[in-house]
């Protein structure tokens, strides 16, 4: 993710929803005088809301060279002496005094993605005062099953008929991965369902998981699952990228390793977790079991229930230095 360029920043900007709800958030949390902490600042926009809404100070942290053009920001729009810029990893720096609310934008298309339980839960412990504010409050992993038979397919390779070649171990590689793409609503086949949550006062560690229950009630077919976020930034403010998503964040794809016909009655159990590290790699592992109905059990059907268990972990090339990192 190019979070050093500029181009990634503008496109952040230019997403209304997602500026108005942050600005509105800090509006409402912050203070006069209030100390803050902007985690992973890019820009300095949200540092910038912050001092807008009345901020005594503001310490920004950003790990990449984009600082550089935040503290350029800052100085044009008149916010250089409230701002003081750190570049460094958040877990390196050290403030004078706690905080009173702690902003980020480390929240991703699916909830997890950049470290966000971690960082902020270290920010928290080290920094926050007690009864201090943290933004985004919350978020829930909303999961549906969706029919996708096109974003299915991208992600098969040709057949062995086509060019003599067995494709099938690539192919196996790529259906345990996850893709980034604007969903759309009518591909949805049930009503999305939270899966696990994100509680920014009391998660610990990298780790979250659940599981979600889904009963269809008509007849198609089964190509995975979308995820997005729901989040509350601050007390009635909330930011979601419900599909197709919006412009900052697109939703995610979790294909299942077959497509799979889907009746009324047939129900879909999934339990999900995910591994979010600091640097940004993300381990996802989903475990899909699909039944018939009591019905078409009871009419003779002979169908077995269907079992599969996926993880991102199986794309990757099984290097040595690979083989170190645990499934989630």
């Amino acid at each position: 993710m190019p979070y050093d360029r500029v181009k990634f920043h503008r496109m952040l900007a230019r997403d209304e929803r997602r500026m108005g709800s942050y600005r509105e958030a800090i509006r409402l949390a912050v203070k006069p005088d209030d100390i803050v902490l902007d985690v992973g600042c890019g820009l300095g926009i949200l540092a910038m809301f912050a001092c807008q809404a009345g901020a005594g100070h503001v310490y920004a942290v950003e790990r990449t060279d984009v600082i550089g053009v935040a503290r350029e920001l800052a100085q044009a729009n008149g916010f250089a002496d409230q701002i003081t810029f750190l570049h460094d990893d958040v877990r390196n720096i050290e403030l004078p005094k706690p905080v009173d609310v702690i902003v980020s934008e480390l929240i991703s298309k699916a909830v997890v993605g950049q470290g966000m339980a971690e960082l902020i839960g270290h920010c928290r412990d080290q920094f926050l005062r007690a009864g201090g504010i943290i933004i985004p409050h919350s978020a829930r992993l909303m999961l549906a099953p969706v029919q996708s038979p096109e974003r299915f397919t991208k992600l098969t390779f040709p057949s062995a008929a086509q060019y003599g070649l067995d494709f099938s171990l690539a192919e196996q590689m790529a259906l345990n991965d996850t893709t980034s793409d604007k969903i759309k609503p009518d591909e949805l086949l049930c009503p999305p369902q939270p899966t696990f949550h994100y509680e920014a006062a009391t998660t610990e560690g990298p780790s979250l998981a659940g599981s979600a229950e889904f009963e269809f009630d008509t007849e198609a077919t089964m190509h995975g699952f979308a995820a997005w976020f729901d989040a509350q930034l601050h007390e009635s403010v909330t930011l979601d990228n419900h599909p197709p998503g919006i412009t900052a964040w697109d939703n995610l794809y979790l294909p299942l390793p077959q497509p799979v016909a889907v009746a009324p009655g047939n129900r879909c159990s999934v339990q999900l977790s995910a591994r979010d590290d600091a640097d940004g790699t993300v381990l996802w592992r989903w475990r899909t079991s699909l039944t018939r109905s009591a019905a078409a059990s009871a009419s003779g059907a002979t169908d077995e229930p269907q079992s599969f268990d996926q993880s991102t972990f199986f794309a990757l090339p099984l290097t040595s230095e690979r083989l170190g990192r645990p499934i989630p």
